[in-house]
């Protein structure tokens, strides 16, 4: 990771006064990405969403740069985002696959949701507030392998990333766009002003019908194959 390319979004301040870079991965390689496979999370239906849109999210994943000298959780931090892979669920959560740029591996996952507790107990069914708060989180996802880091990193998600209304803007958006992606429907989208992404449109493909990309091939065999 060329960390001298990427760009600065800002600067924020944790709770304890600690300045914390947040950053565009706009120049990582898809090599970073492609290491990031749904292999572990299958039995969870979850997947990237850079398989499904890799320009947007070449330009929106998020960085973070922890300075602590002392300590172990120093460096870069690439949070590649995961969503659920069915598509008659509205769950409204992300899971965050946490990579780090010294480890070259994932050293956490952390789920978060975004709607209130009324939200998650009409979802789930019944008022059940340890499977709620896991839910809406953040917190660390019970199914997956979780490393040393993973506590720290969870509080400065926690703290500092999700604090940032117009990144959890973002991440509505891209499930959103997500979402419709796995109903095979094409998705018209555009940024604004801020960078975000904005849906304009949609329009449903049959998996027989040519293929929107100019391809020539049907739906099914070409951009559809994944969904």
């Amino acid at each position: 990771m060329n960390l001298a390319l990427v760009e600065v979004e800002r600067n924020i301040k944790d709770v304890a006064g600690k300045t914390h870079e947040i950053r565009r991965l706009a120049t990582l390689p898809p090599s970073f990405y492609a290491g990031t496979t749904r292999k572990e999370y299958d039995n969870m239906q979850f997947d990237s969403f850079y398989k499904y849109f890799p320009e947007i999210a070449k330009r929106e994943t998020r960085e973070i740069v922890i300075n602590r000298p002392s300590g172990t959780l120093s460096g870069g931090y690439g949070l590649l985002e995961m969503y659920c892979t069915d598509p008659e669920c509205d769950c409204r959560r992300v899971m965050f696959n946490i990579v780090s740029e010294k480890e070259k591996t994932t050293v956490a996952v952390i789920g978060y949701g975004w709607e209130d507790e009324d939200f998650y107990e009409k979802w789930y069914g019944e008022k059940d507030i340890n499977i709620i708060n896991d839910m809406r989180g953040p917190s660390l996802n019970s199914a997956s392998r979780q490393t040393k880091y993973a506590p720290e990193l969870l509080e400065v998600i926690e703290n500092v990333v999700l604090q940032d209304e117009d990144y959890v803007d973002r991440l509505k958006k891209h499930y959103e766009i997500f979402k419709q992606k796995l109903e095979d429907t094409k998705v018209d989208y555009e940024d604004d002003d801020d960078g975000l992404i904005v849906v304009k449109s949609t329009v449903k493909i049959a998996r027989n019908d040519l293929c929107p990309c100019g391809s020539r091939k049907k739906y099914k065999k070409c951009c559809g194959h994944n969904v």
